[in-house]
């Protein structure tokens, strides 16, 4: 591992604990032993998401020709599959 990615792991690994320690996302379902790569987001971090997803929807909604769709969470295995 080199010198950089190491220093990366070391700032993600402060990052993420700055960010549960002050409530922003928590891990989520920690209680039955959480599930990797799943968070929850806390109030703080609820408020952020939202207005980070209004800023880019008033800035994506000014260009013409671009619309706004909103498409299901979960996937068909066949879409997975086919897109390789």
């Amino acid at each position: 591992m080199s010198e950089v990615e190491m220093v990366d792991k070391g700032r993600m690994a402060r990052l993420s604990s700055l960010l549960r320690r002050r409530g922003i996302v928590l891990p989520s379902y920690e209680i039955y032993g959480g599930v990797s790569g799943l968070v929850d987001y806390g109030p703080l971090g609820a408020s952020i998401k939202r207005r980070v997803i209004d800023a880019w929807i008033s800035h994506w909604s000014c260009v013409p020709n671009v619309v706004e769709i909103d498409s299901p969470t979960i996937t068909p295995e066949a879409v997975l599959v086919a897109s390789g």
